[in-house]
């Protein structure tokens, strides 16, 4: 039994990090650690990302963007709020 629909053809598709180059520059090894450690104390304040997102003023998928390193991560600003950019 196949799977998937008939004449269905897998597609490749680059990684969102490196952008199909299979090389990462510093800015984005930055950006992943900064990601983690903004999930991490997230998780660990039991906040859900939904939440935290509505704190921020932000949606949550972009809030997700930063936590994985995608996007530009704005850290929080001693609770007030974020600081940075938050572009790509």
């Amino acid at each position: 039994m196949g799977f998937g629909c008939p004449g269905f053809r897998p597609v490749t598709l680059p990684c969102i990090v490196c952008h199909g180059k299979k090389t990462v520059d510093e800015k984005a090894l930055e950006w992943r650690k900064v990601g983690e450690e903004m999930r991490k104390e997230r998780i660990a304040r039991g906040v859900s990302l939904r939440e935290e997102a509505k704190e921020r003023k932000m949606l949550p998928s972009i809030l997700s963007e930063m936590e994985h390193g995608v996007r530009e991560p704005m850290r929080r600003n001693h609770g007030t709020g974020a600081s940075g950019s938050g572009t790509r």
